[in-house]
């Protein structure tokens, strides 16, 4: 249902805090409706596609309401995926989003597609070492 990454609580945090804006526009709309004859599939129409923005604003602004990866200083131990080839430099995928990474010991790369662990960070750039019981055959 949910995709990779989201939290049960981002999502419902952000229909929480989507609640008192579509409150208010509906609010808005009946006065309008009454006051200035707005037709009903006008103000219906207006409120659905506000729903739309929000639903589609939500794929871009769910990492901020997650609240797992909002501390970037505690990634370490957090497991994550290879989303490319990882040696001297390559990128994870962690907590639906992506970052810079650097294998551990650079003489074995890691491959994209396996299941890596973070032990360190410098700067931006995650260091990380496979988890031996996910290598891909």
């Amino acid at each position: 249902m949910f995709k990779p990454g989201w939290s049960r609580r981002a999502v419902i945090t952000y229909i929480l805090l989507q609640l008192p804006g579509m409150l208010l526009l509906g609010l808005a709309l009946l006065f309008v409706h009454a006051q200035f004859d707005l037709q009903a599939w006008a103000a219906w129409l207006i409120f659905f596609l506000w729903m739309a923005k929000d639903a589609i604003l939500f794929f871009f602004l769910w990492p901020a309401y997650d609240q797992q990866s909002r501390d970037m200083y505690s990634l370490a131990g957090h497991k994550a995926w290879a989303a490319t080839d990882i040696g001297t430099q390559g990128r994870v995928r962690l907590h639906g989003q992506t970052w810079p990474a650097q294998a551990e010991n650079h003489s074995s790369p890691i491959q994209a597609g396996n299941w890596v662990e973070v032990i360190d960070r410098k700067g931006l750039v995650l260091i990380v070492r496979v988890v031996p019981s996910t290598r891909m055959k």
